[in-house]
């Protein structure tokens, strides 16, 4: 998750210094909360920004079927750019490539979607976002 979100976000803010390490929630709302700034309504915008963001980037690869799916067009767009040749062969080695590696990938990209379910479900959900943001607010009066 950490790796995605570093990827996906603005500089290495959000995976911290070492953007493979797995993620805990409370690293990741602290690092919110950094790129966010002091505002309420900016870190909540921004948690409720990124959390769409990782939902957006786990779309099509949380389950195995969504795996299956993938495999099945990258065999039928490696065969299509066999038949056109010249730099259709290569990208074809480079899908057939890549579907050697689906089933460890798939299984990655699963175990990283449960997990950001959990994180979305506890520390991002809406019902505790809003909780934050009310204590947030009445504090700084």
């Amino acid at each position: 998750m950490a790796f995605m979100c570093g990827g996906q976000a603005p500089g290495d803010t959000l995976a911290g210094d070492y953007a493979i390490e797995p993620l805990v929630s409370d690293a990741f709302c602290e690092r919110i909360t950094n790129l966010a700034g002091d505002s309420p309504f900016r870190i909540i915008g921004t948690a409720i920004m990124l959390r769409g963001l990782v939902d957006f980037n786990f779309m099509g690869r949380e389950t195995t079927k969504d795996w299956e799916n993938a495999r099945e067009m990258n065999l039928m767009v490696a065969a299509r750019a066999k038949q056109e040749g010249g730099a259709g062969a290569s990208l074809s080695e480079k899908l057939l490539d890549t579907i050697d590696q689906i089933e460890l990938r798939s299984r990655q990209w699963i175990r990283e979607s449960e997990r950001w379910e959990q994180v979305k479900k506890d520390a991002l959900s809406d019902e505790r976002l809003d909780q934050w943001l009310k204590q947030n607010l009445v504090s700084r009066d």
